[in-house]
């Protein structure tokens, strides 16, 4: 295993940057998942692999040294036409009734020179403060860099939660100050009602607290936050829920069925779920606001969820609004002389 297949994270609202080696991994689920220290899985877990990290060493001052695992070159960025075709096909779909929301994604590639890649995982946790940051480079997975608002689920001494997020806009202002529109509010009781039925089919107990929104960098999200009652196997949890209507859409699976479709490049791990592992704390992430690191580009994947409300332009600035935060951290980067 090379020296350099390293896994750098940090918790949301912590200032420590722990810094992983790893020295196994595993392509199958492990029948002890907390005997591992990482987890990666894709959007589409049907057709490709979760990855399991197991680190030979930990360190909270360690940094990288020059990630090299990078796969193949970047494929283009999803121009604005082939956006507003598929955009045109989902309302129709939703105009049909066959569904109500599907999450449309799209890639945005731009040059690569020789920044500090570590650097940049710095001043991405320093942009999101309260996000889950992570800088991973292993010959499995490539090289990925990210920061996410979004829990997916997470066991912290017994007690188990998820959330439902959904709804952006630019945080100009107070929270306090912030208001949503109906459909943003639509979008977040999507999220509420799908985690309500599965829940409930699955004789899982749980409480759902109230509303609230929460900043993530330059914008804002609608948050609810549900915790799990009594006892549960997380792997099969994450697997119910996951992805879930803010990721794919509503209903869950014919949104997915739609995106295979419509999305002529996989998404690889793009809306999969990424995070920590350790004795006394689980906690995975919705792998958003992220980017793929090529050798000479950076694949940056943003998406938005496209409802009978829905307004083209207003959907295609918003996906710049996400890709903004990120783009202004390559800016601002470190580049090597040699």
């Amino acid at each position: 295993m090379s020296d350099y297949s390293m896994i750098a994270y940090s918790y949301p609202g912590s200032n420590e940057f722990l810094v992983g080696t790893v020295g196994e991994v595993s392509p199958k689920t492990p029948k002890y998942p907390v005997l591992y220290n990482f987890v990666m899985t894709p959007f589409d877990k049907s057709n490709s692999e979760t990855i399991w990290f197991k680190f030979s060493s930990i360190s909270s001052s360690r940094v990288f040294d020059s990630p090299s695992n990078f796969n193949k070159k970047a494929s283009e960025s999803t121009s604005r036409s082939e956006y507003q075709q598929s955009f045109d096909s989902i309302k129709n779909s939703i105009k049909s009734k066959q569904l109500e929301k599907v999450v449309l994604s799209r890639r945005l590639v731009t040059p690569r020179s020789k920044e500090d890649l570590y650097g940049l995982y710095i001043s991405l946790k320093n942009k999101y403060p309260e996000a889950f940051t992570y800088l991973v480079s292993t010959p499995e997975t490539g090289t990925w860099l990210g920061a996410s608002p979004e829990l997916v689920l997470s066991e912290n001494k017994g007690k188990v939660k998820t959330t439902a997020i959904a709804g952006t806009q630019p945080l100009n202002s107070s929270i306090e100050d912030i208001r949503w529109g109906a459909k943003e509010i639509q979008e977040h009781a999507y999220i509420e009602s799908y985690l309500t039925e599965v829940l409930t089919a699955n004789n899982i107990k749980f409480n759902i607290s109230d509303k609230t929104t929460i900043p993530a960098g330059g914008v804002c999200h609608i948050y609810s936050m549900i915790d799990i009652i009594g006892n549960t196997d997380l792997i099969q949890l994450s697997n119910l829920i996951h992805p879930g209507p803010a990721l794919s859409g509503y209903p869950v699976k014919e949104s997915i069925n739609l995106i295979s479709q419509l999305e002529e490049t996989s998404r690889q791990f793009y809306c999969g779920m990424i995070g920590p592992i350790n004795s006394s704390r689980i906690d995975w992430f919705a792998n958003i606001r992220c980017l793929q690191v090529h050798p000479d580009a950076y694949t940056l994947y943003v998406g938005g969820g496209i409802t009978a409300d829905s307004d083209f332009e207003s959907e295609w600035e918003e996906t710049n609004l996400k890709a903004s935060t990120l783009l202004s951290i390559l800016e601002t980067a470190t580049v090597y002389d040699n």
